[in-house]
């Protein structure tokens, strides 16, 4: 009976194997799709917050600088 057994599970290591791999793969793919992970320090978590403050600021000011925001207040008061 024990080699019956072990011959059984030694038979079903390859799909075993595979079907592991193939949910690394997919939950590899979905984190990545999902983003970075959050960090669990506190400087961590301030640098992330300060990196997404900065592009915050660099996206505002190229919409300021290209005068996107006078165009929309213009464009409102066209149609007032």
């Amino acid at each position: 009976m024990a080699q019956h057994l072990e011959s059984v599970t030694k038979a079903r290591i390859p799909s075993i194997s595979s079907l592991i791999n193939k949910s690394i793969d997919e939950l590899e793919a979905e984190l990545s799709h999902l983003g970075r992970p959050v960090a669990i320090d506190a400087g961590a978590q301030l640098y992330t917050i300060l990196e997404l403050c900065r592009a915050f600021d660099r996206v505002f000011k190229e919409h300021l600088d290209g005068g996107y925001c006078c165009k929309l207040y213009l464009f409102s008061l066209a149609f007032y």
